[in-house]
């Protein structure tokens, strides 16, 4: 399609009406216009006009899946007194579902938020033309353009950025006709100087007489062609690590690797022995033909060494199921999220639908859903259930359109069971058979409620519940004040002050322990819990001191039947508080029951309450289950730490951050693995350290969502496995840092000045940290280091390294990977922001060895 055609398109699209956009707000749908170029899309309406970069947009979603269209049509069929417009939408909207579309818009500060504009038309055949075709090709393009996985690929991006637009004079002077010498000469100098400039741009900072014998062997610059001016680029990127290798198994005399020198290459330096498949695929992609004969060139011998399949330090074997999937589920860490709906803090952000389907495509295998009466109309019912987190300002969504979400994304990712972990706060017996009911219409065949035979002893395996939803809740239990869900702990009030801490924020977690101890010790459990804590805000290292940025203030009773509302805690008399013990028992004393429907979707999750570790091991059956918060099971660990191990062989366990994370931070997760812990559930939406710690353990096993425990945490282990792992000698990681890449980032924060860059590696394994530090002052463009750290391992299973990259002490970028996924050898490290999303073009190039 030519430029005019397309642009007598839009006009025509224009004056027809043909694109509607949908304002959740005010319940109607607005006339809307589209155009979009090569970087930029238009959106316009009758009194304003959005642009979003291209580069911003995740996806182009067909259908009406996003939060907007969902609560749109919820509320649409919620009216109690609908119009007859109204009608019409509704019918409208549900027969051609496929004529909706919505643009998925990635936010800035997290991986996992985003937003969307949510479009109707009426003209498919245009919006297959327009849209799915021309759009979706300036996408593609467009981040094509921005994404780089090798260096040459990088320089090629840097030539069209600065090097064409910037030396337009440069270009310009090299097609000038001279006649005389002089006058060439002159040329040549300001050409030199230009081209320098270049280079300084790029933080390249060259040595002046390096750079004169560079350009007397090259000659004068008299070609404009790309591919020259990149070669002459890379004699000044001297990257002799990659030299080195190649110069040690190269064929004498010639400049060039033949298969089997590629082949020794890989054994000796890599510890990789390549089937002959991968060879030949090696050989097809980047040898030339010398000869007769296939040989690999220096050139194509450094695209090797920085695509990821072949050098990367992440096991590409990971990234495809390679553990035992036959094992008891009991077996398996499982990727579990708390809160699932929540899109930021605990108190007052939006519930989305979108989350699940975030979560669940990041190979999530365990979810949340908090359930509760509809006690406000909203345009929602009052006889449904809602999800929401209770006694907050957060928003409510809908348990149909949360469902339909789930279930249209659950098995994407993962084909693994899916648990669905329900709080169930509902009181209306009809809510239960509503809960009931859109599970079984939903989720069909998927949703395992097959009651468990009397000769089970022990979970299913993964492989044999695969495609499978199972329900996580207690079963028919008694609503009365014995009875405390993970949501009598996370009571909150609305806009109150809910716990107080005059806690240091540098305290370590037994200190607040201690002190938490003793206040519990000195009342009845109906009295009001008050701890005084001060707020602690996150930075680059508060985390990795265990100061995982705790809330400012807020108080909260287990039980709360009289909520009121405290401004000021200055004027807050603690006493008071206790005064009020005798008549804050919940309003839970009725003793009533689940609804059966309910309580037979439980059979393998059921919740049990907690009473003592001994209780547990002797009292419950296999598939009872029990919740805890993060205190409370490092309070296991601390004191019961075997009954707790041996009672997760068989039993699963969830643990869940403490109500006081308002914020929704999170706590350490690897003590709670390390204790055998199956569902640690963190709150996905926030990115730091202990969800990054998340990512590298469950990026193992090809994200399925399930990784197998160590070998003395499984089912059918015994004392001698532990205290043979104990016997186990320590492995020596030798982590030796030699260069850097492209550390002048994309928007040129290191532009034309020298960095002073630090690496910092820790590695945590088990209960113990290490840290080893190396900086250096030296340019963005190609730092080196050379220098060599070790570290003792003595639990490889629950061992993670993370390199974190700062300049001048600011947080520039990091990267964090389980030992179980490094690969021995030279290899390039990616790096990230730190909302973990990649930084395409700077690497870190390393050797290993273990």
């Amino acid at each position: 399609m030519n430029r005019k055609t397309f642009r007598y398109r839009l006009t025509h699209l224009r004056s027809q009406r043909q694109f509607w956009v949908v304002n959740v707000d005010k319940m109607a749908m607005k006339e809307a216009n589209i155009v979009f170029n090569d970087h930029y899309v238009f959106i316009s309406m009758s009194n304003h006009r959005i642009r979003i970069p291209l580069l911003k947009i995740e996806e182009i979603r067909i259908g009406q899946t996003t939060d907007n269209w969902i609560t749109f049509r919820m509320k649409l069929k919620g009216k109690t007194n609908k119009t007859e417009r109204d009608v019409q939408m509704i019918e409208l909207l549900d027969i051609e579902n496929s004529q909706s579309f919505s643009l998925i818009i990635k936010r800035d500060d997290h991986p996992l938020l985003c937003y969307s504009w949510d479009f109707y038309t009426k003209n498919i055949h245009l919006f297959q033309q327009l849209i799915m075709d021309e759009m979706q090709k300036k996408i593609a393009k467009c981040k094509q353009l921005h994404s780089f996985e090798t260096h040459h690929e990088m320089l090629k991006f840097l030539y069209r950025r600065y090097l064409v637009k910037e030396g337009k004079i440069l270009m310009h002077m090299i097609d000038q006709k001279v006649d005389e010498e002089e006058t060439v000469a002159t040329n040549h100098r300001r050409l030199q100087r230009r081209f320098q400039k270049f280079l300084y741009r790029l933080n390249l900072d060259i040595d002046k007489r390096y750079f004169q014998l560079i350009m007397r062997i090259n000659g004068r610059l008299k070609s404009k062609n790309q591919s020259e001016l990149l070669d002459l680029i890379n004699q000044f990127d001297r990257r002799p690590y990659f030299n080195f290798l190649f110069n040690k198994y190269s064929i004498s005399g010639r400049d060039m690797i033949s298969r089997e020198g590629l082949s020794l290459f890989f054994i000796e330096e890599q510890n990789e022995r390549l089937t002959e498949d991968e060879l030949n695929e090696l050989m097809s992609e980047f040898s030339e033909e010398f000869q007769g004969q296939q040989f690999i060139t220096r050139s194509a011998f450094y695209y090797i060494m920085e695509t990821p399949k072949w050098s990367e330090l992440f096991d590409y074997d990971q990234r495809e199921i390679c553990q035992d999937m036959t094992r008891p589920m009991t077996d398996y860490f499982i990727a579990s999220s708390h809160n699932s709906y929540l899109s930021g803090n605990q108190l007052s952000s939006e519930s989305s639908y979108e989350m699940y389907r975030k979560i669940l495509l990041t190979g999530c295998r365990c979810i949340e859903i908090d359930l509760w009466d509809d006690v406000g109309n909203g345009g929602l019912g009052t006889t449904r259930p809602v999800i929401y987190h209770g006694y907050t300002l957060t928003t409510k969504i809908e348990l149909q359109g949360v469902l339909e979400t789930i279930n249209s994304v659950a098995f994407e990712k993962s084909d693994y069971p899916l648990i669905i972990s329900i709080e169930n706060r509902c009181k209306q017996t009809e809510n239960h058979r509503c809960i009931a009911n859109l599970m079984h219409a939903i989720f069909k065949d998927r949703l395992y409620i097959e009651p468990i035979s009397d000769d089970c002893l022990r979970f299913p395996s993964p492989e044999q519940m695969r495609g499978k939803i199972f329900i996580k809740c207690s079963k028919n239990q008694s609503l009365n004040k014995h009875f405390l869900s993970e949501t009598d702990f996370d009571r909150r009030l609305p806009l109150g002050i809910m716990d107080i801490y005059l806690v240091s924020g540098d305290r370590r977690r037994d200190h607040l322990e201690q002190i938490q101890q003793q206040k519990y010790s000195k009342r009845e459990r109906h009295e009001p819990v008050v701890i005084i804590k001060n707020d602690v805000e996150e930075d680059d290292e508060s985390y990795l001191d265990k100061r995982y940025g705790f809330p400012i203030i807020r108080i909260r009773p287990p039980n709360l039947m009289n909520q009121r509302i405290i401004s000021n805690y200055d004027d807050f008399n603690v006493q008071d508080e206790y005064d009020e013990g005798d008549n804050i028992i919940a309003a839970k004393s009725s003793g009533h029951h689940w609804d059966e429907s309910f309580s037979s979707l439980i059979n393998y999750f059921e919740t049990r309450k907690f009473h003592s570790m001994s209780e547990c091991l002797s009292d419950f059956k296999f598939h009872h289950m029990i919740s805890r918060d993060e205190r409370q099971s490092l309070e296991l660990i601390e004191l019961k730490v075997d009954e707790y191990r041996e009672f997760t062989k068989n039993h699963m366990v969830r643990v869940y951050p403490s109500g006081w994370r308002q914020n929704s931070s999170n706590y350490w997760p690897l003590d709670h693995w390390n204790s055998g812990a199956q569902l640690v559930a963190l709150n996905y939406q926030r990115s730091t350290l202990p969800m990054f710690l998340n990512n590298a353990l469950f990026a193992l096993n090809g994200q399925c969502g399930y990784v197998l425990k160590p070998t003395h945490l499984r089912y059918d282990s015994n004392d001698d496995d532990e205290s043979l792992m104990k016997q186990q000698p320590l492995i020596k990681l030798r982590v030796k840092v030699l260069c850097g890449q492209f550390w002048n980032t994309f928007d040129n924060m290191f532009a034309c000045q020298k960095v002073h860059l630090k690496i910092i590696i820790r590695v945590y394994c088990g209960h113990r940290k290490y840290r080893q530090v190396t900086e250096k002052n030296h340019n963005g463009f190609n730092p080196v280091w050379n220098e060599t750290f070790d570290f003792p391992i003595d639990q490889p299973e629950l061992t993670f390294v993370h390199f974190t990259l700062t300049n001048h002490d600011n947080f520039f970028a990091h990267y964090l990977i389980s030992f179980n996924a490094i690969r021995k050898g030279y290899r390039f490290v990616p790096l990230y922001d730190k909302h973990y999303r990649l930084i395409s073009f700077t690497k870190l190039f390393l050797h290993i060895d273990y």
